[in-house]
């Protein structure tokens, strides 16, 4: 464990992290965080609002679908019973209920019928629009049973008619004579593609698919369209099995009394088409709307994509002015440090050490103390008047400082005439100079440390002995001055004799 911990105390402890411009950046990069969780936070909301407002709009479609097709059915309702009180169909003559049929059907204003045609008691066809039976032997025939027992509408199972794929509904109406008897009944076939005009011709959301499906799981209808589905069985799917009842799980919350679930990558709803006109139904059908779920959180995702991309590059931004200015920061820093550097020296040079608890911690450590100082703050200040005492004139005066990091170093000289001794060195009297080198390391802008390296004690009479100034060197002459000068009296020849 320790050796896996190595390289980050290693990180830790390395001048990159201890760099200003490095704590800049990460300083940068903390702030935006909170930023960036009230993005994230924000688009989780936004896309839980999205959500809700397309499960919202997916019940509504699936509603106004189901409600739709079941209007439809009213409205055949209504035209069968207009039909079962025509002349043509209560007369004896088939000739002319056949034609009337044909040409209804030809219409197109009457598009949505596949097949009319007039049944009677013992199952022969009295008249008919086309040749071909859209009924089948082998079909549920009960709801036509039920028309002749006297239900004034009765509705047939949904189908996919052989002759051309499409989904079919056929319906029966009794057709009464003036006694009330019944002995013949109305059998209108519809197509369900013509009929279902909210589902064929309505503004869907973009992806959205919406579908209609029988008691069985048989698509009968789908838009957008997908005709070589229709009649296929899409049982195992969560969403039609829900729909037909299988395995049932609404979700929780729901209580408009729709079936609603959410299916993977889509939201769903489904709404059962409700007959009130009649109790004769064959076959039941569920109008099923499903909603992709990427298409309805779009516009939050391309919002928090937008805003990610804001603060990035704002964040950007600062990080750059972080990176530029961090040598500002540093340059400026490094001159605060050197005039703390530089009021450490006035109180050598004045005497006044009031103001060092400023700018001076309390624990502060000379590593060259001087034989018997005190540690701390304290010390330093009985360095000051120890120093005081031995030069009453004296100054410390910083030549050059350089200020790298948490460290200024400082090339000082200290004059002063030498009353008294000073560090183990007698007083001499006379005027003294040393120079010196010394570092100090701040910690929270404040002196923590110091290290000092002086030279011995110098007499500035004698250190002026040696700095004699150069001879005066006299002009060279040329060879023609030379000749001119020749036999000339000079003064220095005179006294060279």
């Amino acid at each position: 464990m320790r050796n896996l911990l190595a390289p980050f105390r290693w990180f830790l402890h390395s001048g990159i992290v201890r760099s200003l411009r490095f704590r800049l950046i990460l300083t940068v990069l903390l702030a935006s965080l909170p930023t960036l969780l009230l993005l994230f936070l924000t688009a989780s909301q936004q896309r839980a609002e999205a959500l809700e407002f397309g499960q919202q709009e997916a019940e509504r479609l699936a509603r106004t679908a189901a409600s739709d097709q079941g209007r439809e059915m009213e409205r055949v309702q209504r035209e069968l019973a207009l039909l079962t009180r025509l002349p043509e169909v209560q007369a004896s003559d088939p000739s002319a209920c056949t034609a009337f049929f044909q040409g209804l059907v030809a219409d197109p204003d009457n598009a949505i019928y596949v097949d009319l045609r007039v049944l009677t008691e013992d199952g022969e066809v009295f008249c008919r629009s086309t040749g071909a039976s859209p009924l089948r032997e082998n079909e549920d025939l009960g709801f036509i049973e039920d028309a002749f027992d006297g239900t004034h509408f009765t509705v047939g199972p949904y189908r996919v008619n052989p002759a051309n794929g499409n989904s079919i509904i056929s319906f029966a109406a009794p057709v009464r004579d003036d006694d009330g008897t019944i002995d013949r009944v109305v059998v209108a076939t519809l197509d369900l593609g013509s009929q279902s005009t909210f589902m064929t011709q309505s503004t869907l959301p973009e992806g959205a698919v919406i579908r209609l499906v029988d008691e069985q799981g048989t698509l009968l209808l789908q838009r957008p369209p997908l005709r070589e589905a229709v009649g296929t069985s899409l049982r195992g799917t969560p969403v039609i099995d829900e729909a037909i009842g299988i395995a049932a799980t609404p979700v929780p919350g729901v209580d408009d009394g729709d079936e609603v679930m959410v299916e993977d990558d889509y939201i769903t709803a489904t709404q059962p088409i409700t007959i009130t006109s009649t109790d004769s139904v064959a076959g039941n059908a569920s109008v099923i709307v499903l909603v992709p779920e990427a298409e309805i959180v779009r516009g939050a995702n391309d919002a928090f994509r937008d805003n990610l991309g804001k603060l990035g590059v704002a964040t950007a931004v600062v990080i750059f002015a972080a990176w530029i200015s961090a040598d500002l920061f540093v340059a400026r820093d490094g001159e605060t440090r050197k005039s703390i550097v530089a009021e450490l020296y006035h109180a050598y040079s004045s005497g006044a050490v009031e103001h060092l608890d400023g700018i001076v911690a309390a624990d502060f450590t000379d590593h060259s103390p001087a034989p018997g100082q005190s540690k701390g703050i304290d010390g330093l200040k009985q360095s000051v008047a120890a120093f005081r005492t031995a030069f009453p004139d004296g100054e410390i005066v910083p030549r050059e400082m350089l200020a790298d990091r948490d460290k200024v170093v400082a090339r000082v000289s200290l004059t002063g005439t030498h009353l008294a001794e000073f560090q183990g060195v007698p007083p001499s009297g006379k005027r003294m100079i040393a120079d010196g080198t010394e570092t100090f390391q701040f910690r929270h802008g404040v002196i923590v440390e110091s290290w000092s390296l002086f030279g011995p004690l110098v007499e500035m009479e004698k250190l002026r002995s040696f700095e004699q100034p150069p001879k005066e060197q006299k002009p060279k002459q040329s060879f023609l001055q030379r000749l001119l000068n020749r036999g000339k009296h000079r003064p220095e020849d005179e006294e060279a004799a």
